[in-house]
Order: structure tokens, then C-alpha cells, then sequence
């Protein structure tokens, strides 16, 4: 698989340059495949820019706001009355953490807007208690993707830029392969072809 990565990688590079930074994305195709997927895997290399938020209560809050890009305060939940606000919040942001003990409080105000995008706090990933490390949490999401599947047979996820070096792309696009055949439940068996693709080339195929 190694072999026919590089091949891959070397092929978007002869792709036609745009005026702006393209991206890398993953795709593939399942076979034999009929549950739903939900689950995050983490790369080498940090694949994009994000940007989080978090719903804390009083003891987490300072920790939050040093790491975080938005921290809203569980006493700041009434003033989020508005469903018009609170889905240009769900917009705003890739991912949303939150502490366990305000979650019931959260879902009240937020839960079907952030559900309806997808990006309600995934309970193994995005979900702290008062003892665990915000920074520690935010850091290790950063280099996270979400691998989703729902109704359609494919996965689709970004793992890089047309800006990374060779060797960056080629360790994400292994470590997500690698990541995605551990989650599929007969493995190989479920892929029945992956590619990768700049934002605006044709795909390039590894599987």
C-alpha cells in the first residue's frame, strides 16, 4: 500500500495549480458494508486548521479559554435563545468539547443544532470530566479526523494540503487507511477501492 501511496501523492503533484491552497482528501468506497460508523482516528500530522469550542462550567473555564477558540460558560446557556445565533455558532466551528457534567444542560440548548451538523461532542472523544486535561484533549483533537458513515457506502475524510511535504501526506494517508481498515468490521473485506484527490484534480488511486 506504501508503494502505490507515493504513487499517488506524486500524481496530485502534477495536477494544475489554483490560486489557493488545496486540499487532500481520502475516499473510500465500501462494499458489504450495511451498519453506520461513527468514530474519530488521529494522524500524524495536524491535517487542517480548526477551530473548537467548549461548553464548561465554572471550575474549567480559565483552562478552556487558554486553549481553546470559543469557551461558553454553562450560567451563559439562557442567553442562547435564539435558534438563528446558535446556528451561526454551529457553523463557526469544527468541533465542539464539553464537560460531562453540564452535558444534559448542553443538549437542552444546543443538542438538535449541533446534531443536525453532525458535530455534537462525539461521548468518547469530546466529552471531559472535571479531572482531565482541556489542553491535553484539544491538542490530541486537532490531529483528529471524524469517520462517518450513515446512509451512503463511502468514506470521505481530509488528511492534509496540498502545502505538506510528501512524507507528512504519505503518514497520514497510511495512518488513516490503517485506522479505517481497524474499524471496518471484516477489514479489507469492506474496501472495495480508496483514492485520494486535491480539492479540484482527479482522484489518484491506492486501493
Amino acid at each position: 500500500m506504501e508503494d502505490r501511496i507515493r504513487e499517488a501523492i506524486k500524481e496530485l503533484r502534477k495536477a494544475k495549480k489554483r490560486r489557493f491552497t488545496q486540499s487532500v482528501d481520502l475516499i473510500v468506497k465500501l462494499r458489504g458494508f450495511q451498519g453506520k460508523l461513527d468514530e474519530y482516528i488521529f494522524l500524524p500530522f495536524q491535517p487542517k486548521q480548526v477551530k473548537i469550542c467548549a461548553f464548561v462550567d465554572k471550575d474549567k473555564v480559565m483552562e478552556a479559554r487558554e486553549c481553546c477558540d470559543e469557551v461558553i460558560l454553562k450560567d451563559e446557556f439562557g442567553k442562547w435563545d435564539k435558534p438563528r445565533k446558535i446556528k451561526e455558532l454551529v457553523r463557526k466551528f469544527d468541533h465542539f468539547i464539553a464537560e460531562a457534567t453540564i452535558m444534559p444542560a448542553m443538549a437542552r440548548v444546543f443538542g438538535k443544532y449541533l446534531a443536525a451538523k453532525n458535530k455534537m461532542p462525539h461521548p468518547k472523544y469530546c466529552i471531559f470530566t472535571p479531572k482531565q486535561s482541556v489542553k491535553e484533549l484539544v491538542e490530541k483533537l486537532k490531529k483528529g479526523v471524524r469517520i462517518v458513515v450513515k446512509k451512503q457506502p463511502q468514506i470521505q475524510v481530509r488528511v492534509g494540503n496540498e502545502g505538506m511535504s510528501d512524507e507528512q501526506l504519505m503518514a497520514n494517508v497510511k495512518t488513516a487507511m490503517e485506522e479505517i481498515l481497524r474499524l471496518l468490521p471484516a477489514g479489507k473485506g469492506n474496501v472495495e477501492r480508496a483514492y485520494i484527490k486535491l480539492t479540484m484534480s482527479k482522484p489518484a488511486r491506492i486501493w
